[in-house]
């Protein structure tokens, strides 16, 4: 986990945004799917808060696993990018709801704002 730096964990989450899902229509995704849609938002950034994640826990470890948790901050970045980018501030709300309260999208698309 050490070995990881904050550029390749940026370079990690740069690769997901333009990701294949691995299914699409119930179907495994083969090399000549053309029509397959890239992974949501939420999804990209469910990711790459688990991983933020799990090495905030190496580093709370005794003694700690990590020293720095190249993923810091990530989310938040990864948020405004998405936003910029091909996706809308509802995708990028809806991509930090679901990275930081760990609901499914199922679960997030039945929200309802009052």
């Amino acid at each position: 986990m050490s070995a990881i730096t904050r550029m390749e964990a940026q370079e990690w989450a740069n690769r997901l945004q333009v990701t294949r899902r691995a299914r699409h229509k119930g179907k495994t995704v083969t090399s000549d799917d053309e029509d397959v849609p890239l992974l949501g938002a939420e999804t990209v950034c469910a990711a790459v808060h688990l991983m933020s994640q799990l090495y905030h826990v190496a580093m709370k470890e005794t003694p700690p696993i990590v020293m720095i948790n190249p993923s810091a901050g990530a989310v938040e970045r990864l948020g405004k990018a998405l936003a910029a980018g091909r996706h809308g501030e509802q995708d990028q709300l809806m991509a930090n709801v679901a990275a930081y309260s760990g609901l499914r999208w199922g679960e997030i698309a039945a929200l309802t704002i009052g």
